[in-house]
């Protein structure tokens, strides 16, 4: 059994993430810190292959869909800080995945929790922390908590300031060509690095390890960018399965950030 989360009027009852990349488990409990940290209640289920995760955020009335996605943003970009091999990709496994329901369609499907097949392994179900599953599934879910509108609304107020790529409104054509691809605000570190060796080879590398974690989530938001393909589709109300959201020009590899040169032209690294 599944669910479409977005509704006809383009809200939603529940955000949810879907983590199923090699690295699920640290980038589950990334986003589930995020949450913690901005006090969100959540939930987290592993998924009925036992190859992923959902995390879940549940309101208490009708939100509108892209507010939904914007705080999915911002606490996927929180969870980038705590988890600096976070994929891009991730951006595009939100549910709902679009604000705007897709016409003659129903958006996308995501599998409900608690199915008795996938129970029997141990998985579709609640786990803790730790990733264990939790005893009494049904106490668990009763006790969770929804996030009111107005707590949705403080909450965006905070993050999206200090997101850089989650806002939509920074790739649509209302605003003027100097605001689209304005820098981001600059980035303040309690206990900056005193220094930091960057290498200029085929491509400009920095140690991993030398990194705070928020200055390497900076530093790989700069070589990335909206693909403004997602937009016009969205904006045609056609589907946007298999269009990412970000297209991301650097990598983490053998220990080092990797960022193409021509950072080096447009901006001050």
């Amino acid at each position: 059994m599944g669910l479409y989360p977005l509704l006809h009027d383009n809200t939603c009852y529940l955000l949810a993430a879907d983590f199923d990349k090699g690295s699920w488990q640290d980038e589950v409990k990334a986003m589930s810190k995020a949450c913690t940290e901005y006090g969100i209640p959540h939930a987290v289920e592993i998924s009925r292959s036992g190859n992923g995760a959902h995390l879940w955020i549940f309101f208490d009335d009708k939100a509108p869909a892209n507010e939904a996605r914007l705080l999915g943003f911002g606490l996927r970009d929180k969870a980038m800080e705590v988890y600096p091999n976070l994929s891009f990709d991730s951006y595009d496994r939100l549910f709902p995945n679009q604000d705007i329901l897709p016409e003659g369609g129903f958006g996308n499907l995501i599998a409900l929790p608690l199915q008795r097949e996938a129970r029997q392994t141990g998985n579709s179900s609640f786990v803790d922390a730790d990733l264990h599953v939790i005893k009494d599934q049904w106490q668990h879910l009763s006790q969770i908590k929804k996030l009111s509108t107005l707590a949705l609304n403080q909450l965006l107020s905070k993050i999206s300031p200090n997101a850089s790529l989650m806002s939509e409104q920074d790739v649509t054509d209302t605003l003027p060509p100097w605001e689209v691809t304005a820098k981001p605000k600059p980035l303040v570190l309690e206990n900056p690095p005193q220094q930091i060796t960057i290498t200029l080879a085929s491509h400009i590398y920095f140690e991993v390890k030398a990194l705070p974690s928020a200055l390497l989530a900076r530093l790989r938001r700069l070589a990335s960018f909206s693909n403004p393909v997602f937009f016009k589709t969205q904006a045609l109300r056609l589907s946007t399965h298999g269009i990412p959201r970000f297209i991301s020009c650097g990598r983490i590899e053998r220990g080092y950030l990797a960022l193409p040169r021509g950072l080096l032209i447009c901006n001050e690294i």
